[in-house]
């Protein structure tokens, strides 16, 4: 019975934690993603620049992240509707709402 529960609690655990690292990536991917689309629909030079960096750095965040769990980034790539939700938002409002 107690060699029971401790794999079952050592098995939530280790669920808990793959949860966490996957959202962990899908947050560097939708990060990318929204910076990506910044960088497209933004008319300051500056901002461009930084927002361009910024998605350099998510998305090499996002290759670490496969790289230690050994997954292909090919596979994992898709913003989520989190991602999309605010893209969708700063298309009809303009990106400057979303930023705000």
């Amino acid at each position: 019975m107690r060699l029971c529960r401790l794999v079952r609690r050592a098995s939530i655990v280790w669920l808990s934690a793959i949860r966490m690292k996957n959202n962990n990536l899908q947050t560097e991917i939708d990060a990318c993603f929204l910076y990506r689309k910044h960088t497209e629909n933004e008319a300051d030079s500056s901002l461009v620049h930084i927002f361009s960096q910024m998605s350099v750095i998510e998305r090499s965040h996002a290759e670490a992240i496969t790289e230690k769990q050994n997954i292909s980034l090919v596979n994992m790539i898709k913003p989520s509707w989190w991602a999309k939700t605010p893209n969708m938002t700063g298309r009809i409002f303009g990106y400057d709402y979303v930023l705000a």
